[in-house]
């Protein structure tokens, strides 16, 4: 068995890793570079240099659905299997398809007329896309010539999150994508590690915290939840920045709001987003048990209950010009300021940065320096994590310490002296 990394080894996001035996080719994730990891163009962003890519390839294999992990899925010529979680394809289908019925009839045909006569880049259609995606169940193995895959699930700060243990050729390897102890889904990892990371030749191993800047803030989910809670004690109305594909923080919210004794509201999208992660999750803990209610656009419209009790509305990046609406609606009212929590990575609004994301900087600005605040908390496993994983595992033939930055110290993991880590992107076991 032959493993490549392609991409990954020294940034964050972007992954791509192939594995191919004898008779086999398969990809691990496929993604995007993450806006502003790089001032140059990302070279695989292309559909010629994808085909060129997977030439000879059988399947592609995606960890989650954030998209420095799928991003380059809509490349994938139609003649290879793209597998993903089925949960991931319908948190996926739903997304697009709800943005697109949003769109105007005239504003379809424009895109429609684009690809025909355009030399502009392609709109893709990704509602018939990801209706093409396998999905897999956790556990359930994939046969794919000489290749077995085992999707395992884990805990991400995206729903529907998943690691690969894979055999060939006498070797199993495990790929863990990007996982987490500290999620609500975290403790699973320790069953895993008993049943399923034994006798394991190679492990990939994602090493996010490894980068500078990047080890401090990790606390567990259920902490998160407790410091929102006091901020909903402390203020009536509250907006959260945050990303509706976390199934965690969306629980979070939710549980805060009910400790706290204000209402959790949602809009028509993320209302969508909750049943999703109800259906696949409520079995395995009730913390996703939503029963959000959905709020207007015109909050004078809302119910006089959520005025006089308050409220926790999640909000995202492109919701700019409502949230001012939003925050003038409230302001009228009277009786309070309304309250911001910034719950995603702070490296996104630190104005100028590489990684700077502009609409998350001015709907913080929007909010004066003590109505807003930072709870949150990393979607990647803490360091500790990482050498409780690799010294459990302890692997035959090394490690391979992908999904970090250039200048990420893996001298800093604290593992057995006879596990050899490669820094080499190409390895034969």
């Amino acid at each position: 068995m032959h493993i490549t990394v392609h991409r990954g080894l020294n940034q964050i996001g972007g992954c791509l890793t192939e594995i191919t035996t004898k008779k086999t080719k398969i990809f691990i994730d496929l993604g995007q570079n993450l806006p502003g990891s790089s001032d140059q163009p990302d070279e695989y962003d292309n559909p010629k240099r994808v085909r060129q890519l997977l030439k000879g390839c059988r399947a592609v294999f995606y960890t989650h659905a954030h998209q420095d992990h799928v991003g380059l899925s809509k490349y994938v010529p139609r003649s290879i299997k793209q597998y993903i979680g089925a949960g991931a394809k319908n948190m996926l289908l739903y997304k697009y398809g709800f943005f697109k019925v949003r769109k105007s009839w005239w504003q379809r045909c424009k895109e429609r007329f684009s690809n025909l006569f355009s030399n502009k880049a392609k709109v893709y259609d990704y509602v018939q896309l990801y209706r093409r995606f396998k999905a897999y169940k956790a556990t359930e193995t994939i046969h794919v010539g000489d290749i077995a895959i085992t999707p395992l699930s884990c805990s991400h700060s995206i729903f529907d999150s998943y690691m690969f243990l894979i055999e060939a050729e006498g070797k199993r390897v495990l790929h863990t994508g990007d996982f987490r102890q500290h999620g609500y889904l975290g403790g699973a990892l320790k069953k895993m590690l008993k049943r399923y990371f034994t006798d394991i030749d190679f492990l990939i191993m994602e090493g996010t915290s490894l980068s500078p800047g990047l080890q401090h803030n990790i606390v567990h989910e259920n902490s998160v939840c407790e410091a929102i809670t006091r901020e909903l004690k402390q203020h009536k109305y509250v907006f959260v920045l945050c990303s509706a594909s976390d199934a965690d923080r969306m629980a979070s919210l939710q549980k805060a709001a009910e400790s706290a004794g204000r209402f959790f509201l949602v809009d028509r999208y993320q209302s969508g987003l909750l049943q999703i992660y109800k259906h696949y999750l409520y079995w395995k803990d009730k913390l996703y048990d939503f029963k959000a209610e959905t709020v207007d656009a015109n909050l004078n419209n809302m119910d006089s209950k959520y005025r006089e009790a308050g409220f926790c509305i999640p909000i995202r990046g492109s919701q700019k010009a409502r949230l001012a609406t939003w925050i003038a609606q409230c302001k009228a009212w009277g009786d309070e300021e309304p309250a911001l929590i910034y719950s995603a990575w702070e490296g996104y609004i630190m104005p100028g940065q590489l990684f700077t994301i502009q609409s998350y900087v001015d709907i913080y600005n929007l909010f004066s320096e003590e109505n807003r605040t930072c709870i949150s908390t990393s979607g990647h496993a803490a360091l500790e994590t990482l050498e409780k994983v690799c010294n459990k595992i302890h692997p035959k033939q090394g490690v391979m310490i992908i999904h970090k930055s250039p200048d990420a110290d893996v001298n800093k993991l604290n593992i057995a002296a006879d596990i050899k880590v490669v820094k080499t992107p190409e390895i034969t076991l």
